[in-house]
């Protein structure tokens, strides 16, 4: 009977969707840190031009490496397996370092998080999961200025596994080198 379930998902589509091949990994295995980097590269690449002001992008939802050779999709869903919509906001600096110091970024034209001023409002990408995060209390913890919805510039139901794999599909044309990322 379970078996009949998972069946009826595992159809050509899926399968086809599953086996795309989006480019090869040299140079040795990327840690599910450096998939997290990827990712949060690809999110800004894809979305700078949409949201200019754009500083710091951020997630964690990486749980796996990927491996030296062919890179499916398959693959890549395996090292980014969640499905969050990635939130564009104004976030001030203190919020951004504090959890920046536990989750992946990529800051663009910013040498580093570090560099950025406390009481200062910044535009981030992150992922839906961390922007919203309450405490038991129902406080937004993680990015308290999530409470003021006036902060909130867009999100995009654009989820992170895809937007990476446009970007090493399109963007880096196939090739990515472990040194790289």
């Amino acid at each position: 009977a379970i078996r009949r379930i998972i069946d009826r998902y595992l159809d050509d589509d899926f399968n086809a969707k599953t086996n795309e091949i989006l480019g090869t990994l040299t140079g040795g295995t990327i840690d599910k840190s450096a998939v997290a980097r990827l990712g949060c590269k690809a999110i800004y690449e894809e979305y700078k031009s949409k949201y200019p002001d754009l500083v710091v992008t951020m997630e964690n939802s990486q749980r796996a490496p990927l491996y030296s050779g062919e890179i499916t999709y398959g693959k890549l869903y395996k090292a980014t397996p969640f499905m969050n919509s990635i939130v564009f906001a104004k976030a001030t600096g203190r919020e951004i370092k504090a959890e920046a110091s536990h989750n992946s970024t990529y800051t663009g034209d910013k040498e580093t998080c570090a560099t950025l001023n406390d009481g200062e409002m910044y535009t981030i990408g992150v992922i839906d999961y961390l922007y919203f995060h309450q405490d038991r209390h129902k406080n937004c913890n993680y990015f308290p200025s999530a409470a003021n919805e006036e902060n909130i510039l867009g999100i995009e139901n654009d989820f992170p596994v895809d937007i990476t794999a446009r970007y090493i599909k399109n963007r880096l044309g196939g090739t990515l080198v472990s040194s790289s990322v």
